[in-house]
């Protein structure tokens, strides 16, 4: 039984990861076994109290440090990934494996910080968007390695410039990690566009690909996938399963059960780097080189 810290009350995902554990009938027919989190520690001690009771975790600690020892893992969750640096470090520093909530951190030098200490520190870690390892997701990644290679694609769904936890990092970064999953990592450059808070991008690569994303902050609320490869064509329409979060769960444990990242570091760093100059862009109107960010 692997016992998980969750660091962060205000996010639903901590519900969502506690309940697919501790509660005996998991969440909509999906249950994890053999794991259960067992404590939680949140900034609002009301906030954390509801989350605790929803997810059934036994212990609400007073400090995030106070886990260390209680846990075999811990799941930083918290809304603003401005702060994942910081209440991560503990943990990789005492060599818990550790899952950090989308995105890995919104500075690209404390990103690299927070991979950086991993390796030192020979501890397992690892972040991503939970949308990435959903089945209808993975079922189109595999249907599209017989229609390469892919040569340009689409990517949409909801961001907010405005958004209080860091902008476009919050939710854009959905956007980043669908297109990398199903397109690659190795971006070159980009150049993006904000009208009235939706944001066109344009993401080229060395080779011969190149993707659009729209961050749609004043539009509908949608996810959506289209991909073009030389022998043929897919797309995902955005519908779900129950708990995307399941998978993401089970991509965590199994990286703890077989000490094998889910995600390369390079692929988790770029996530957030061309987030970084996705904002650049926009802001100056310029194209901007990834190389050029950090």
């Amino acid at each position: 039984m692997i016992r998980i810290g969750i660091v962060g009350s205000d996010n639903s995902h901590a519900i969502a990861f506690s309940q697919l554990t501790n509660l005996p009938e998991g969440v909509k027919g999906l249950k994890v076994e053999d794991a259960k989190v067992v404590s939680i520690w949140g900034f609002e001690r009301k906030r954390t109290e509801e989350v605790a009771k929803l997810g059934n975790i036994p212990e609400i600690v007073q400090y995030p440090e106070d886990m260390i020892g209680k846990v075999d893992a811990v799941m930083v969750v918290l809304r603003d990934g401005a702060l994942h640096y910081k209440f991560s470090k503990p943990f990789i520093e005492a060599g818990i494996p550790t899952f950090i909530d989308k995105p890995l951190e919104t500075s690209v030098e404390n990103a690299k910080r927070i991979i950086n200490l991993a390796k030192e520190k020979n501890t397992l870690i690892t972040s991503f968007s939970t949308l990435r390892f959903d089945e209808p997701v993975v079922k189109l990644k595999e249907d599209l390695a017989t229609k390469g290679p892919l040569t340009a694609g689409f990517v949409c769904g909801p961001a907010d410039v405005n958004s209080e936890y860091q902008g476009i990092f919050f939710y854009g970064v959905h956007i980043v990690e669908l297109s990398q999953e199903i397109f690659g990592s190795g971006v070159e450059r980009v150049i993006a566009v904000n009208n009235q808070n939706n944001i066109a991008v344009t993401l080229s690569y060395p080779d011969e690909r190149i993707v659009e994303l729209m961050m749609l902050g004043n539009a509908v609320y949608t996810f959506t996938i289209s991909a073009f490869g030389k022998n043929g064509w897919n797309y995902w329409d955005g519908k779900q399963t129950p708990s995307p979060y399941y998978y993401g769960l089970l991509k965590f444990l199994k990286m703890i059960e077989t000490s094998k990242l889910p995600i390369e570091y390079d692929s988790m760093l770029e996530v957030v780097t061309v987030l970084k100059a996705i904002e650049v862009s926009y802001l100056s109107g310029a194209e901007v080189y990834i190389q050029d960010i950090g």
